[in-house]
């Protein structure tokens, strides 16, 4: 059973004692994404309704936002349409949450014909901007049976692609919404291996000082 989180806690890093604190919430909501932090803010996605053995798609989704530096929260509500369905995905576009539409099975494809992209362009009159971008037919006979995550978007625009499941080689998939290409990149030192599931990260940065 599926349960609102009604306990918030944060831990600040780089204390000499760090430990965990209890912060206030003023609504019980249930997290359903991955957070993304775009300037000092944590975005996620959350369910208001009650938890039940599995969420009922599609439906409106309350945005959450977590100031890190005041450690409160504030909440959009009804800020999406009824089309997004699934676990949406968050992305940091050009410095704004975007909110990425999935397919119906959760994953994109080759019978994917379009992404759909949610952008919050005004925060102050929570003002969001729809952006559809049609993808190439080439798109279709690259991934005709694929299984594709959405990792996120690079500083230069691009979207980024993984393979859900690892079939062979391991390689990411970016397309320029601009040029409207795809460029596949293989990644040496991983595969060939076979069905396995991968998760893929991008902007990390290497940090090898001890917590």
């Amino acid at each position: 059973m599926l349960k609102k989180s009604e306990e918030h806690q944060v831990l600040t890093l780089g204390t000499k004692n760090p430990s965990w604190r209890k912060i206030e919430c003023s609504l019980p909501h249930f997290p359903i994404s991955g957070g993304i932090c775009i300037d000092g803010i944590l975005y996620y996605l959350a369910d208001q309704n009650k938890g039940t053995p599995k969420p009922r798609f599609p439906k409106p989704y309350t945005v959450v936002c977590f100031d890190v530096m005041s450690e409160k929260f504030t909440f959009i509500h009804q800020a999406l349409d009824n089309n997004v369905n699934w676990y949406p995905t968050l992305i940091n576009y050009h410095g704004k949450l975007g909110v990425l539409r999935h397919d119906h099975n959760g994953y994109f494809s080759g019978t994917t014909r379009s992404l759909d992209l949610w952008v919050l362009d005004d925060v102050e009159k929570l003002k969001w901007l729809k952006k559809i971008y049609v993808l190439p037919p080439l798109w279709k006979n690259l991934f005709a049976n694929m299984r594709l995550n959405i990792v996120g978007m690079t500083g230069n625009g691009e979207f980024v692609f993984s393979p859900a499941v690892l079939r062979d080689l391991f390689y990411i998939l970016y397309y320029n919404v601009e040029k409207n290409t795809i460029v596949r990149v293989i990644i040496q030192g991983i595969g060939p291996v076979s069905g396995q599931e991968i998760y893929t990260f991008i902007d990390h940065v290497e940090d090898l000082k001890r917590m």
